[in-house]
């Protein structure tokens, strides 16, 4: 997991980039940013390595999102359809489980009030 968040780090640094506020964090972001082909590179042969010697189960993880859930290839495949508000959507084979993976055992009760937060940090409406 150390090298997941050492890539996420180096993938997210266009974003903190953008955001940096002071002169040491520009200067940071942006000489971290001249590694992001590197890191791009890291990820190729990584993929490659696992493609050769992994099992056809194997876990895919989420690059590029400070997300650390192990994504099973069985609850994916095959792709299942289901229906939401009228429509057909494309959808892991084994939704309940990937949900429970993803959000835990309770993920169809909300939580209370107080343990509520907004992922988004700013909304605009035009």
């Amino acid at each position: 997991m150390k090298f997941k968040r050492i890539i996420d780090y180096l993938l997210l640094t266009e974003v903190n980039f953008k955001r940096a506020s002071t002169l040491y964090d520009l200067l940071k972001f942006g000489v971290l940013y001249c590694l992001r082909p590197v890191t791009l590179i890291v990820i190729f042969l990584t993929r490659r390595y696992y493609n050769f010697f992994g099992r056809t189960n194997l876990y895919a993880y989420t690059y590029g999102a400070n997300n650390y859930t192990k994504y099973n290839s069985d609850n994916f495949f095959p792709i299942t359809q289901i229906s939401f508000e009228g429509k057909k959507y494309n959808a892991p084979n084994q939704v309940d489980r990937y949900l429970k993976d993803q959000f835990g055992e309770t993920y169809m009760q909300l939580p209370p009030e107080s343990d509520r937060y907004s992922h988004a940090s700013n909304v605009d409406f035009f």
